[in-house]
């Protein structure tokens, strides 16, 4: 028998020596598919093609000529041919079987079509370096895991929101590690990450963080509303506060400490006594 590259060569002869070469493309069943999956390729040409080779990466997979198709090794056992269409089935394809198929004919064109063969995704986690963060002080670094899964790609989020790199945000190994640099409050999550493929995708585990804050933008309110005030009234005082964990206050007056420890100040039956510059102090242990 000759070998597939001179009878490779012998229908490039005949291409080029007819006087029209019809066009062809290939198409898959399925593109990219699973592994373990059948994909069947096929030809969409003008005319049936009787003399024919298929090549995958170069290497022949069979050849076909009027009456026989030849079939080598190691394909023998997992490829049929359909000489009526050109079509060829590979069965229980592996991610070996990823690469460029190729149909040449004579009097066609040749014809690739890049086949991309993956492993489905599973088993998604996420862990963190910490959990328990100060605000502006600490880096958060959450890392994806897979246990199975091919031709990964990495979507990062941030509740529903998608996180994508920026100041103070990093993604690195691919997409597989989210660095955030100085949190703030507005980072506790939950994050999750989603990985997929051409064939599957699947979210992990969500991971949620406790970042102590502040305390930070005090407010305080005075009812009723006055520029001055007459002996007798009563006088309600309130603070507030952006905290976590919970901010404990206290009250002074003329720098002098109060020995109140409500966000609440009641000044009734109010006397001149009482008139000074009035401040709220908030502690918290971040």
């Amino acid at each position: 028998m000759e070998s597939p590259a001179v009878f490779i060569t012998i229908l490039t002869i005949m291409s080029c020596a007819t006087d029209r070469v019809w066009s062809q493309r290939i198409y898959a069943s399925e593109n990219p598919l699973p592994v373990g999956s059948n994909v069947t390729l096929y030809s969409h040409s003008s005319s049936p093609i009787n003399n024919g080779v298929w090549i995958f990466n170069n290497n022949v997979i069979l050849i076909n000529f009027p009456g026989n198709t030849v079939i080598y090794d190691p394909w023998k056992e997992r490829v049929t041919f359909n000489s009526s269409t050109s079509s060829l089935t590979i069965m229980s394809v592996q991610q070996d079987d990823s690469g460029m198929y190729t149909l040449q004919g004579e009097n066609f064109s040749a014809a690739s079509l890049k086949l991309s063969v993956q492993v489905p995704v599973s088993h998604v986690t996420l862990r963190a370096n910490a959990t328990n963060l100060v605000e502006f002080n600490d880096t958060a670094v959450l890392t994806c895991s897979v246990s199975n899964g091919s031709d990964l790609s990495y979507t990062w989020l941030n509740d529903s929101s998608v996180v994508t790199a920026s100041d103070g945000v990093q993604l690195s190994d691919g997409g597989a590690i989210l660095t955030i640099m100085a949190v703030t409050r507005y980072d506790v999550g939950p994050f999750m990450c989603n990985v997929s493929n051409g064939v599957s995708e699947e979210i992990s585990p969500s991971v949620s963080f406790n970042i102590s804050y502040g305390p930070s933008n005090t407010t305080m309110m005075i009812m009723p509303m006055e520029h001055t005030y007459r002996v007798g009234l009563n006088i309600t005082l309130s603070c507030s506060v952006e905290s976590h964990p919970p901010a404990t206050v206290h009250w002074m007056v003329d720098g002098m400490h109060l020995n109140q420890s409500s966000p609440k100040l009641q000044l009734e039956e109010v006397t001149e006594g009482e008139s000074g510059n009035y401040t709220c102090v908030f502690y918290n242990q971040a």
